[in-house]
């Protein structure tokens, strides 16, 4: 299993030659944004129009699903922001907060 990693797929080897002949230059994208990634700020966009696209909704437009529509969301916001929206009450204030 180990040499298997350190060797490239088949299929990316074959790219590295033309014919006979190598080619000079081969670009291999190992990795870019998931579905995930790039659903993730719509995903919030979403969320924050009143009244906000239920989950259901927005697993269903973004094919992801209600799971992992809302992982996308909360690693943005957490990413963005220092509290996601859905943490605060109607009146704006932490739920979890101490009134003075």
């Amino acid at each position: 299993m180990l040499e298997e990693a350190r060797t490239l797929p088949s299929v990316a080897l074959e790219m590295l030659t033309v014919g006979e002949h190598m080619s000079p230059e081969v670009r291999i994208n190992v990795g870019g944004p998931s579905r995930m990634d790039e659903w993730a700020p719509k995903i919030v966009e979403m969320r924050r129009r009143k009244p906000p696209v239920g989950w259901n909704e927005i697993g269903r437009i973004t094919g992801l699903g209600c799971g992992n529509s809302y992982t996308a969301w909360k690693r943005f916001v957490q990413a963005t922001e220092t509290q996601p929206d859905d943490s605060k009450d109607e009146d704006g204030r932490e739920e979890n907060a101490v009134s003075a």
